[in-house]
């Protein structure tokens, strides 16, 4: 994990992300489009066996923090 300025990454265990997707698309109608896939209703339908949570947020605009 990169050093963030200003963000704090020493949560306990059982609060940290322990994966992620990310999923870009050009609009909601295409990530609709995308839930409905037989390949993610298959995962969607099981998640329950290996989630905890699963969160899901709208993005407007990213910025990379670290450049390589």
């Amino acid at each position: 994990m990169h050093p963030t300025l200003g963000v704090g990454h020493d949560n306990p265990t059982f609060r940290r992300y322990h994966g992620s997707v990310v999923v870009g698309a050009d609009s909601r109608a295409a990530v609709e489009e995308l839930l409905k896939s037989e390949q993610v209703a298959g995962i969607v339908a099981d998640q329950h066996t290996v989630l905890t949570a699963a969160h899901a947020y709208t993005v407007e605009r990213s910025v990379p923090v670290v450049r390589p």
